[in-house]
């Protein structure tokens, strides 16, 4: 199982202990130090050399354009992966499907690990972050 950070590794670190799977973490992200500055997401590092031949569930928090979550496939195919598929908590209505999600809406959806705390201790939510 690979885990898009971020909301993608409390989802999948979440199912893969629950199924007794190996986990990876993988980053791929618009954005640097929490700015957007590319159009397109990137990989930052590697995927594993441990999907070679296996059977690969790449998961995600939300789906919304599906960029993220194509190239994760993408890149777990080139890496060996011998089946790949995608999950998500939510798939935004309208867009792009994974191959298993929870909820599909138009509506915001906001997780605790959306929030970052600023400097008066109140939390303030980043869009960037849940798919908006």
């Amino acid at each position: 199982m690979v885990g898009i950070a971020k909301g993608g590794v409390f989802v999948g670190g979440a199912l893969a202990g629950l199924l007794s799977r190996d986990f990876y973490p993988v980053r791929i992200s618009r954005r640097s130090r929490d700015r957007v500055v590319r159009r397109r997401p990137k990989v930052f590092g590697r995927m594993p050399a441990e999907l070679s031949g296996k059977r690969v569930l790449i998961v995600d928090d939300v789906v919304a354009s599906g960029d993220t979550l194509q190239l994760a496939c993408d890149r777990a195919r080139e890496a060996g992966a011998a089946e790949v598929q995608s999950a998500a908590l939510v798939a935004r209505e309208g867009g792009p499907r994974p191959d298993y999600f929870a909820l599909e809406t138009a509506d915001l959806v906001v997780f605790p690990w959306d929030y970052d705390v600023i400097d008066d201790g109140r939390f303030e939510t980043d869009p960037g972050d849940i798919g908006v």
